[in-house]
């Protein structure tokens, strides 16, 4: 008889939990559907909770929930895109439109039939200046896009990165003088071969001079020097147009035009430098102290020709 009535209780008590269970359970499952209901009305960061303790359910919660946070943080990165693309092709629209603008003016000007011949071979100058701005700022909207779609083919070769910087250097060198810069120049005669586009290198410092002719002031200092694995190039100028906060933001496209336009800036020189240095295996970083704005790139020595080691065999 004892014994029957031990069993009788235990069931009792298994069922009162089950009871409980089933309460938990359904309490959960109706507040799980009254929260799903308020989060598709409302815009919200809430997460689910729990109408009661429920082991089983908490684990479906906190996956529901990590679900909520990748799906909130995807929307955001998708929004910031959506904006961003619309602030640059406001962007590119207004850079679009001023050369443009420019050309049909003094193209309207040159069709007059009482300038002289000297004014008629100005305006058109002026016309063909425009025209290159325009050329320059699609291809480069055009390669950029390429590049990010690592679509962008480079041709690699040895290189010795002293010689084509000298080479870009005496490009520039008559800019530079004309406006009258004081240029310090630091490049080591004995650098090693790296594996590179010699166009793509050109090109990466040919950007970085033009932003130094558009934004600095008079001074540039540029050195190249060979650090054990490594080779680093610095080229700086004196600025007033940029300040500190403005460093994690230096390569996105665009974001010179909007602090600088002067007309011919097209925001876009910096964003290609970044972008071909890396498809090189390069490391770019913008640089800023006691207003000399500088931008410094890593290029990474294959172990076969590091300096303080032989080639191997």
């Amino acid at each position: 008889m004892g014994l029957l009535i031990a069993l009788v209780s235990i069931l009792s008590i298994l069922c009162l939990i089950l009871f409980i269970m089933n309460i938990a359970h359904l309490q959960n499952s109706r507040y799980l559907m009254k929260q799903v209901e308020c989060l598709m009305k409302e815009d919200t960061n809430a997460e689910l909770k729990l109408a009661a303790p429920e082991k089983k359910m908490q684990q479906v919660f906190l996956s529901i929930n990590r679900l909520l946070r990748v799906t909130r943080n995807r929307q955001i990165y998708y929004i910031n895109k959506e904006r961003d693309l619309r602030k640059q092709m406001s962007n590119i629209s207004h850079d679009l439109r001023t050369p443009l603008t420019s050309i049909l003016g003094y193209i309207g000007l040159a069709k007059d039939e009482e300038i002289s011949k000297e004014e008629r071979k100005e305006y058109l100058e002026i016309v063909e200046k425009r025209a290159k701005i325009l050329q320059d700022l699609i291809t480069g909207v055009y390669d950029l896009s390429r590049m990010e779609e690592d679509k962008y083919m480079l041709n690699k070769e040895s290189l010795q990165l002293n010689k084509v910087l000298y080479e870009v250097l005496a490009l520039y060198y008559n800019e530079f003088e004309i406006r009258d810069y004081e240029c310090t120049i630091e490049i080591e005669e004995d650098v090693p071969e790296i594996l590179a586009d010699r166009k793509a290198m050109v090109r990466i410092y040919s950007n970085i001079l033009q932003n130094v002719l558009r934004h600095g002031i008079h001074k540039l200092n540029v050195s190249l020097i060979v650090k054990e694995d490594k080779i680093e190039t610095i080229i700086s100028n004196d600025t007033d147009e940029i300040a500190k906060e403005d460093l994690p933001k230096i390569f996105d496209r665009f974001y010179m035009a909007d602090r600088m336009r002067t007309g011919q800036n097209t925001g876009l020189g910096l964003a290609i430098v970044k972008k071909l240095s890396e498809l090189m295996e390069g490391q770019v970083e913008a640089l800023y102290e006691n207003t000399m704005f500088g931008i410094k790139i890593t290029w990474p020595l294959r172990k076969s020709v590091q300096r303080t080691g032989t080639k191997e065999e």
